[in-house]
């Protein structure tokens, strides 16, 4: 996927050198070079550790915290309007998350006679 969007942007790219030959120097590397490493290659090895040390079912559920971490940081931090309908979208995530959360056993547990 990341080799994808590399060739698809180098026509692009290819076209502002062109035309602005400074404009593909210094600080703007310096800023896709991070982007490129931290976010992407860090987050990608760190998702990749922490999901081989859980269940499956757990991790995809962790997929769903992203969306709902990035609609309460841009309300709150960013001031973005929330519509009814992003707020419906929030709590159908969170009312599944609440019901895989696991249950505790209401039965009473009877040890056998020996």
């Amino acid at each position: 996927m990341c080799a994808g969007g590399l060739l698809l942007s180098m026509i692009p790219a290819l076209a502002v050198r062109s035309s602005h030959p400074s404009s593909l120097a210094g600080a703007p590397l310096a800023a896709l070079a991070y982007y490129a490493w931290v976010p992407t290659v860090g987050g990608f090895l760190l998702w990749y550790a922490g999901s081989a040390r859980t269940s499956a079912a757990r991790a995809a559920l962790a997929t769903a915290c992203m969306p709902v971490s990035a609609l309460l940081l841009a309300a709150l931090l960013l001031d973005e309007p929330v519509r009814l309908w992003q707020w419906l979208g929030l709590a159908c995530v969170l009312g599944a998350m609440l019901l895989s959360l696991p249950r505790a056993s209401t039965r009473s547990t009877t040890t056998s006679p020996s």
